[in-house]
């Protein structure tokens, strides 16, 4: 019997079910045209045909047809009782069908990777005959061994799921068959695999050429990883093999080490332990830089590591290592990597961080690096706003990549404390011969209150806000810090007034007859658009001194499209344009300057360079075109 379905069906063109129902089939009461249900079983198995589905019905059982009227219409109910997944891989080469599906829990949802090593257990019968050439017994393999039959590395079972196989010969012994197990030439298998576990294994080494093999042997917590310069504390054993397939030979007993990833350096006991494993001092030390940062909180695995990547006298040392915590240390953004933070104590549950103009409540403790002298201090809450200047900048710096309750130690130059040209008052009594020393600040962040965005704040407060961020850049330009201060310079335009909020505020004044508050407002216009124009010309002198030599030419037309008359900004403009090679608008640009400010001495050097990379460029021409005309 044959019918075609409307819905469900196939799942996907390469899923079939199988699926078995309760078959009430009639029997013939000719007298009252009414049938007694009979059970029968059926096996529905989806196919397709011209682009549709057709259920496919073969009956497996019961009480035949014989008896019902040749026209008869039959009534059925059907109860689904058992549905079971069929995959087909490999062309049509493997059937796997589905028996005990996977349990559902963490990982249910992985299959194992192509290097895994595989634990299982398995049965084997040739098809035809039924001849069982394998009774079940566990399984181990690795799926990268190409000596294996390839049914091993086509089928797809996750942890804990039970499948029946069936195997074409191109997946298992192909036309030689196997003699020893019973196996005939060109035999098809129908194999039963309960899948146990795996150990993935995964190509970590630098340049992917196998030189690091890692093997996890038990998951960790988390989505993080250390990172450079965190400090990593873990139990460490090692392994070592005269060759790949002999006995390991354990060089120490496991020992608990820390580790700075990527400093290049160790401490004494891992040192002695890549000592005894004959790898100098360094040997391990270097896998653990490769293995670490691939590793979650607590996470347990091995790196099997070969003699191009640790050297020694051996063929393959096993580095295992479980992973118990890491303590975070990474520069701090924005200093050039001149001020670097190590966490000491965590935020727990906290994400937000303060931003600029944030009022902090923090507690701090200044001592210089070398002598451990104390500089400055603040046992109880002290009350600072970010980017004020009211500690040194390490700590305003630092601020903004901590969280509430963070308790973490800075170690920055003296150039970014006390030194000379930090910008930063010293306190009373400090001591002067510690003024140029590097220094050492543990710092909490008790509490914080965000600074107020842009657009929660008034006209007023705008253009308070626009002129600060200005200063604080004119401030930073002083010091020579022109990343920070073109950060400043774009903080101030992004807090100036809106044109249109500055055009509503004089048409209210004006059109309620107050001459003094349209004066006002007028004056705030003017104020708000001369601010905005100094920060576009300062932004051109940062990015200028920054090599970003057609971003400073944007901020100069910017500045001319508010006072096309601007020296400075011609002057800069001519700059970018005489570094970019554009000759011709260098030259109208610095001429219209030294028009604007005849007196400048900047805009008569700059067009004494320009006279001799015009020379430059003429010598150039000639030489590419000499030979081309007699």
């Amino acid at each position: 019997a044959a019918a075609r379905g409307s819905r469900g069906g196939l799942r996907s063109p390469c899923t079939r079910a199988m699926l078995r129902i309760h078959h009430p089939r009639p029997c013939s009461r000719p007298d009252a045209g009414v049938f007694a249900p009979q059970a029968s079983a059926f096996t529905v198995l989806p196919a397709a045909r011209d682009g549709e589905a057709l259920l496919s019905v073969r009956r497996e059982g019961g009480p035949s047809a014989e008896g019902l009227p040749a026209e008869a219409v039959l009534e059925y109910e059907v109860e689904l009782r058992e549905l079971r997944e069929v995959q087909v891989l490999c062309d049509g080469l493997l059937l796997q069908k589905t028996l005990v599906r996977a349990p559902k829990g963490p990982g249910s949802w992985e299959l194992p990777g192509e290097r895994a090593e595989v634990r299982c257990s398995w049965r084997g019968e040739v098809e035809a005959t039924g001849f069982v050439f394998r009774g079940e017994a566990p399984f181990r393999y690795s799926r990268a061994d190409a000596s294996l039959l390839r049914v091993w590395r086509e089928l797809k079972m996750k942890r804990g799921e039970v499948a029946e196989l069936k195997v074409a010969p191109e997946l298992a012994y192909g036309s030689g068959g196997e003699p020893e197990l019973g196996v005939p030439p060109g035999a098809s298998l129908l194999l039963r695999v309960a899948m146990g576990d795996w150990n993935d294994v995964e190509d970590v080494s630098p340049g992917r050429d196998g030189s690091a093999l890692k093997v996890v042997e038990s998951r960790g917590e988390g989505w993080q990883r250390p990172m450079q310069r965190y400090v990593c504390t873990l139990s460490l054993e090692v392994e070592v093999r005269a060759c790949a397939e002999s006995a390991p030979e354990k060089v120490a007993p496991e020992a608990e080490v820390t580790m700075a990833l990527g400093g290049g350096s160790v401490e004494a006991p891992l040192e002695e332990v890549s000592r005894l494993a004959g790898l100098g001092a360094w040997g391990v030390g270097a896998a653990l830089d490769v293995l670490l940062p691939t590793m979650q909180r607590r996470e347990r695995a091995v790196l099997r590591c070969s003699q191009a990547l640790v050297g020694g006298p051996h063929e393959r040392v096993d580095v295992r290592a479980t992973l118990s915590s890491w303590v975070r240390v990474e520069p701090v953004p924005h200093t050039a990597e001149a001020v670097v933070r190590t966490v000491l104590v965590e935020a727990e549950q906290e994400h937000e961080r303060p931003n600029e103009d944030a009022r902090c409540e923090i507690t701090f403790a200044v001592r210089a690096a070398g002598s451990g002298a104390l500089l400055e201090e603040a046992t109880e809450p002290v009350s600072v706003v970010q980017g004020d200047g009211a500690v040194i900048r390490a700590i305003d710096a630092a601020l903004l990549e901590m969280k509430r309750g963070e308790v973490a130690l800075l170690r920055a130059p003296a150039a970014w404390c006390y030194g000379e040209g930090s910008g930063y008052t010293r306190p009373a009594g400090f001591p002067a011969d510690e003024a140029e020393a590097e220094v050492e600040a543990e710092v909490r962040l008790v509490g914080f209150e965000r600074g107020k965005e842009a657009w929660a704040m008034s006209l007023a407060e705008r253009l308070a806000s626009q002129l600060k961020k200005k200063e604080q850049g004119n401030a930073l330009f002083r010091r020579g810090e022109f990343e920070r201060a073109l950060r400043r310079y774009e903080a101030s335009n992004s807090r100036a007034p809106e044109a249109a909020d500055l055009a509503k505020a004089i048409e209210a004044a004006s059109c309620g007859g107050d001459e003094e508050a349209a004066s006002a407002a007028n004056e705030r216009k003017a104020a708000a658009e001369q601010v905005r124009l100094a920060c576009l010309v300062n932004m051109a002198a940062c990015q200028l001194r920054l090599g970003e030599h057609g971003a400073a030419a944007k901020s100069c037309s910017a500045a001319l499209d508010i006072a096309p008359g601007s020296a400075k900004a011609l002057f800069r403009r001519g700059q970018a344009r005489l570094a970019l090679a554009e000759l011709s608008g260098a030259k109208e640009d610095l001429l219209a300057a030294a028009k604007a400010d005849p007196k400048s001495r900047e805009v008569r050097a700059a067009l004494t360079q320009l006279k001799a990379a015009q020379g430059r460029a003429r010598e150039e021409e000639r030489g590419a075109f000499g030979g081309i005309f007699t």
